[in-house]
């Protein structure tokens, strides 16, 4: 497998473009796999083959939960939301609205700033993704506590932050540990303010517990409040890495010497367009 990593603009003076070799990737890279089961999911959808579509998505959302979900790995995060939004409209075509509508929904809660890549997602889908999300945002956060018992950060949703209290949108979330080892954690459903505990990292620093929420708040917040962080992930960051934000970032995953899963020889080739990623 050969990964390419085009990086423009993260840093003053940074290289317009960075080649990684396959060697080069982490031993534990989660992208590959996850992005080969979206990829068979749009060309099964193209087709046609609905049922087939969401088998493929529910691969993907399968080997998710397996790791990804509890790491900081947002290219793998596009992935699954990609195929998240391929789920909703297979399940559309197939009748099934309600069960769309609770799959978006799981989308929102996590990435409520996730835009659709407009050139597949039809513009019913679109739309009412933006309705439900709109309906989801403008009502109460629940307080979501997380305890680490011992050493370790929290990675919430894919994102990076410390223990303690975070308003959260209602709905299924990814709580992981971080500090070492392989990535784990818990999926929980905050429907109401929810206390989380989970084993900490042997050997990894101990973190204090900090108050995200707003102070005075009500409960309630925007998409952007809860989709971006705390405010301390802000701190420090110079000039170079916030012309980071509006610089297109893709990551081109090249599945060389396999058979596509649509069916296709050669190769599957799949995209993941990280101009469509907010800020970490």
């Amino acid at each position: 497998m050969l990964v390419v990593v085009f990086l423009a603009g993260l840093w003053s003076g940074a290289p317009a473009s960075t080649a990684v070799s396959a060697a080069g990737m982490p031993p534990d890279d989660r992208v590959g796999p996850l992005a080969e089961a979206a990829a068979a999911a749009r060309a099964r959808y193209n087709e046609g083959d609905f049922d087939g579509a969401l088998a493929s998505a529910d691969v993907v959302d399968a080997t998710f939960r397996g790791a990804a979900a509890f790491a900081a790995d947002e290219p793998a995060w596009l992935v699954w939301c990609d195929a998240r939004m391929t789920r909703a409209m297979s399940l559309r075509r197939l009748g099934r609205d309600a069960d769309a509508d609770a799959t978006l929904l799981d989308l929102v809660a996590v990435r409520p700033s996730y835009a659709p890549d407009k050139g597949f997602v039809p513009p019913k889908v679109v739309a009412r993704f933006e309705e439900l999300r709109d309906g989801l945002i403008a009502g109460p956060t629940r307080p979501l506590t997380i305890v680490i018992d011992g050493g370790g950060g929290v990675v919430l949703d894919g994102r990076a932050r410390d223990p303690g209290t975070v308003d959260v949108l209602p709905g299924t979330h990814f709580v992981g540990v971080s500090g070492g080892g392989a990535p784990r954690g818990e999926i929980v459903s905050v429907t109401e303010a929810r206390t989380v505990r989970l084993a900490g990292v042997a050997g990894a620093p101990v973190v204090a517990a900090v108050d995200d929420r707003p102070a005075g708040g009500d409960g309630s917040a925007d998409a952007a409040a809860v989709d971006a962080g705390p405010p301390w992930l802000w701190l420090g960051v110079g000039a170079g890495a916030l012309a980071a934000v509006a610089t297109a970032v893709v990551v081109a995953v090249v599945v060389q010497g396999r058979e596509d899963p649509a069916g296709n020889p050669g190769g599957v080739t799949v995209a993941v367009d990280m101009s469509r990623l907010d800020p970490p």
